[in-house]
């Protein structure tokens, strides 16, 4: 379409969130300070700190992102087609994920890197998530591509549904993912005896995307609603209740409690973390932090780090023992491997991401 065509249209422009970047920084500083020391730690309460709930928040995070792209392209530009919707999402989402993920899996596949080759059509497939789901095994330090593979299963499918089913009925759809989600939880604890299923498995994850869906959804069509939910007052009544429970769940050994509704609670509070950071509305110290502009490079950096962050480690074991360096303090040893993971991810960014993620601005939505 020619921008002078009559047909031509523009996107309702969003306002871009800074402290939705802010909040990408805590999710994988939390999930890096779980995966590489919490299972070291003897005190009972650090052991059992909900780090690994830092994934949840990305889920809910893209939840709400990729659905409000997708519902305001349709809104604003009923002229595209969903197939030039669709077209221009997944090469935009090619362009954004699949260059740093492919060049550290080819990479690591020549080297014969550990157990690369075993798990490499997992890999290249992004379904790595359903081989650990099949096999409840542990598969080193890829450990957390698992959560890499249901974020892209659910980019290949949530467009359809968003673009593709009629407006009345993407309400329906959020909520009933959203119930399906916990019902497959529940049978796959009850039923299957793998807690790798019960926690990788796609489906039993989407409770967290379909409660971003939700928000993107109030965001766009309900607006006062939107408005309401985004008080910070709101997530702090949120974070309270879920540290309640969370604490009672613990003490209390609510087991099954906990394997199915654990993940869905916590996503309740990222639902209206997400919701007031949206509007940019955290005040005073909260949004100092997250408004602080190295705070706000790590979140935009934030996919690099968390793909690279379980490899470091064992970099860091085999080569600095070999140059004479030790840090025996926990703490400066987690400082430096934080450090070195921003450092790489860092470059990665400036000088791979980064301009291939500027072609992006030649597959826009709409015509402007």
């Amino acid at each position: 379409m020619r921008p002078n065509s009559p047909q031509s249209t523009t996107v309702t422009p969003i306002n871009h969130s800074n402290q939705l970047d802010g909040l990408r920084f805590f999710a994988v500083s939390v999930i890096m300070l779980g995966h590489w020391y919490q299972w070291t730690w003897t005190n009972p309460v650090y052991a059992k700190l909900p780090l690994v709930h830092g994934v949840d928040l990305f889920y809910v995070l893209s939840g709400f992102l990729i659905t409000r792209i997708l519902l305001n392209n349709r809104n604003s530009a009923p002229q595209i087609s969903p197939s030039a919707l669709l077209k221009t999402f997944y090469i935009r989402r090619f362009l954004r994920i699949f260059p740093i993920y492919y060049l550290l899996i080819f990479g690591l596949f020549a080297f014969n890197y550990a157990n690369t080759r075993e798990l490499f059509p997992w890999l290249v497939t992004y379904t790595s998530n359903l081989y650990q789901s099949f096999n409840n095994v542990s598969v080193g330090e890829f450990n957390h591509f698992w959560s890499l593979a249901v974020e892209e299963q659910f980019y290949l499918f949530w467009p359809l549904l968003m673009l593709l089913l009629p407006k009345r009925n993407i309400p329906w759809v959020l909520g009933i993912t959203l119930v399906l989600a916990l019902l497959s939880r529940a049978y796959f604890h009850f039923f299957v005896h793998k807690w790798m299923a019960t926690s990788f498995f796609t489906l039993n994850c989407m409770h967290l995307f379909s409660l971003g869906g939700i928000l993107a959804y109030f965001q766009l069509n309900k607006p006062n609603w939107f408005k309401n939910l985004s008080q910070s007052y709101w997530f702090f009544l949120a974070f309270v209740t879920y540290s309640l429970l969370f604490y009672g769940i613990e003490t209390y050994h609510w087991d099954w409690f906990k394997v199915i509704f654990d993940e869905f609670l916590f996503g309740i509070v990222a639902f209206f973390a997400i919701a007031v950071a949206a509007r940019n509305g955290f005040k005073y110290v909260s949004a100092f932090i997250l408004e602080h502009p190295w705070v706000l490079h790590v979140g935009k950096i934030s996919y690099g780090m968390y793909i690279i962050h379980l490899f470091i480690p064992s970099f860091y074991y085999w080569l600095f023992p070999k140059l004479g360096i030790s840090l025996s303090n926990k703490f400066t040893e987690f400082v430096f491997l934080y450090l070195l993971t921003f450092g790489l991810a860092h470059l990665s960014w400036t000088y791979l991401e980064s301009p291939i993620n500027r072609l992006k601005s030649r597959f826009s939505y709409a015509v402007h």
